[in-house]
């Protein structure tokens, strides 16, 4: 059970958890991803979409992982190629900030909490982007004491943007409490560095606390 009175850190996911994905986000970044492996691959379009689905949502180990299965897809092909590189610039590329909505509700929790706890951000995605996002859920940027972009400061999944958090706000890992989407890189992870976690998703047992929207937070901090 998470003992909420030894939190003085509160860091947040960007994408898929200050905001949520829909349906057209995702044909977006799936395009530009069909688009990028068709030229990596020299392969039909059609054919990097058919193949990147039925590795994405069939019965594998990387399954559900958009990295996971593009460097498997790779390594078929003999061309190795960072799989985070290519999402992230999908994502990029997409042109989805316009379908971001404002959150007015997250806005005022996070200024509540903001109120006993210090907010960073980590995100996958670039600094400007993030800003960006931010923008268009609503949230102003000095809600945040630290925004940490991974492609600058190292990766999720080798925790190396999470041991240069941890010594960047010298706050004792079980102090922090990091709220993500992805079992793996916002969940795992850093909880092999000691950090508290909150998994967005299904209920399991890997996360220290698990909800099912960002707004669910509040109730485990708030009196």
């Amino acid at each position: 059970m998470l003992k909420t009175d030894d939190i003085k850190v509160i860091g947040f996911d960007l994408d898929n958890t200050l905001y949520n994905s829909n349906e057209e986000m995702q044909k977006k970044i799936r395009g530009k991803i069909y688009e990028k492996l068709s030229v990596i691959f020299k392969i039909p379009l059609k054919e990097s979409e058919n193949l990147f689905e039925k590795n994405y949502n069939g019965d594998f180990p990387w399954k559900n992982s958009g990295r996971r299965t593009i460097e498997e897809l790779a390594r078929r092909f003999n061309t190795p190629i960072d799989g985070r590189e290519i999402v992230q610039e999908s994502i990029e590329e997409a042109e989805i900030i316009d379908l971001i909505e404002e959150n007015k509700m997250l806005e005022e929790m996070l200024k509540r909490l903001k109120q006993k706890y210090r907010l960073d951000i980590i995100t996958s995605g670039d600094y400007e982007f993030a800003l960006k996002k931010l923008d268009k859920i609503g949230i102003e940027k000095k809600l945040f004491d630290l925004i940490l972009a991974q492609g600058k400061f190292g990766g999720k999944t080798t925790g190396e943007v999470y041991k240069y958090w941890i010594n960047e706000i010298k706050i004792n890992p079980n102090q922090i409490l990091y709220v993500g989407d992805n079992l793996r890189a916002d969940i795992e992870i850093p909880k092999l560095l000691g950090i508290k976690t909150c998994f967005i998703g299904k209920e399991n047992n890997m996360a220290d606390i698990c909800i099912k929207d960002i707004l669910e937070l509040e109730k485990f901090f708030i009196d």
